[in-house]
């Protein structure tokens, strides 16, 4: 089953944005930055007999059609169960982890506590964050040539590099790095804003150690 999904994120132009998270060997987790939200794929195995179930938000129908129409010679279908309770793992905690495995992840480091900390964060803007972050992987350019930026810019560095004067910290291999800056990233239907706070390491990367979400 896994094989097979990560041919289908690989072929299909429609997963573009997305990646594929093995949690656990009886469940993955499509993540994606122009998803919805988050596709959870269940199977389990009983006496030879393997039962896959799919949950996913409004909105990614044609995602799931796209793997629906992949996974179908493999698959017999059956009618779906009554929904009893919402069994997905909560929070923004598979995006962290997503980002930890792309090329930004190189540029931005994700500590292990911001991920901890997501699992508490139900922001649903993936895009909003997503941009934020790039915008984290830019500064260490940004400390050279913000000058010949726009105003725009210029005012998202400087307030991204305020010291905000917290006590706020994290580990990072066996070091303790402060965080005393943040961005957020705002999403303006819910009226919510995702708060990502950061350090700086020596080698001029950020550090991203802890995240919540506040009224926008």
């Amino acid at each position: 089953m896994t094989l097979r999904l990560h041919h289908l994120l690989a072929d299909c132009a429609c997963f573009n944005g997305s990646c594929l998270l093995e949690e656990y060997a009886w469940l993955n987790r499509i993540v994606g930055t122009e998803q919805h939200g988050d596709i959870v794929l269940r199977h389990l195995d009983e006496k030879g007999e393997v039962t896959v179930t799919v949950d996913y938000r409004v909105g990614d129908e044609a995602l799931v059609e796209a793997m629906e129409a992949e996974l179908r010679p493999h698959l017999t279908p059956r009618p779906n169960p009554p929904l009893l309770s919402d069994n997905r793992m909560p929070g923004m905690a598979p995006f962290f982890q997503m980002i930890q495995g792309r090329p930004l992840g190189r540029k931005v480091v994700i500590a292990d506590s911001a991920i901890e900390s997501a699992h508490a964060v139900f922001f649903k803007h993936y895009q909003s964050a997503y941009e934020e972050l790039e915008f984290l992987g830019q500064l260490r350019a940004l400390k050279v040539s913000r000058a010949t930026k726009s105003l725009n810019i210029r005012n998202r560095y400087y307030f991204a590099m305020l010291d905000r004067g917290n006590r706020l910290a994290c580990l990072h291999q066996g070091r303790r790095i402060f965080l005393p800056h943040l961005v957020h990233a705002p999403d303006d239907e819910d009226g919510r804003a995702l708060i990502i706070y950061f350090g700086m390491l020596p080698s001029g990367k950020p550090l991203v150690g802890l995240v919540e979400e506040r009224p926008y």
